[in-house]
């Protein structure tokens, strides 16, 4: 153990200017570090979802939002909600957040409502996936697979299944042409 010791002392002793290089890269370290923990991130929730075919096919969104981060940031005014239809064809929906005041503070949990007409089919999709932008600071998705609240899954999983909804659709209108001729 005292040979390790003696070594890395010379090593030192031979050179002084790698001193400079063990001070310097341990401080970049710790710099990239900080810059890493006090980024902006949003962790969001969906609280509810309404849907009303009679008022022009609107629908509403709650969703909870938390500022990750250390440094104060807002949402930008719209929800995109891009999903899938039954016959595997891409829906894009954007919603209006209501209110004013869309700032997020640091660690403080705040709800918002998002509405906007999105059309007959939107009630029917799959495959939903929610975004939340921030005017400052990394956005944040949220995925769903039959559009429920309850069925929020991670992405990974979210792709699976929906490779496997596309594959399904696939053989089945391969089977009715097959059928069909």
């Amino acid at each position: 153990m005292t040979e390790l010791i003696y070594k890395v002392i010379d090593y030192f002793f031979n050179d002084p200017l790698k001193i400079l290089y063990l001070i310097g890269g341990t401080g970049g370290i710790y710099f990239w570090y900080e810059k890493w923990t006090s980024r902006v991130r949003l962790h969001t929730v969906l609280v509810k979802q309404t849907y009303d075919p009679d008022n022009n096919f609107g629908a509403e969104l709650k969703f909870k939002c938390t500022n990750v981060g250390s440094k104060i940031t807002s949402l930008d005014g719209v929800v995109t909600v891009v999903s899938l239809t039954r016959d595997g064809l891409p829906l894009k929906v954007s919603m209006q957040i209501m209110g004013n005041d869309l700032a997020l503070k640091p660690h403080e949990a705040r709800e918002f409502l998002a509405k906007g007409p999105v059309g007959a089919t939107y009630y029917f999709s799959k495959y939903r996936k929610y975004q939340f932008k921030l005017n400052y600071g990394s956005s944040c998705n949220l995925y769903t697979l039959d559009g429920s609240i309850e069925s929020e899954k991670s992405f990974f999983k979210w792709v699976l299944d929906k490779q496997k909804f596309k594959i399904k659709l696939r053989l089945s209108r391969l089977i009715q042409r097959a059928t069909n001729t």
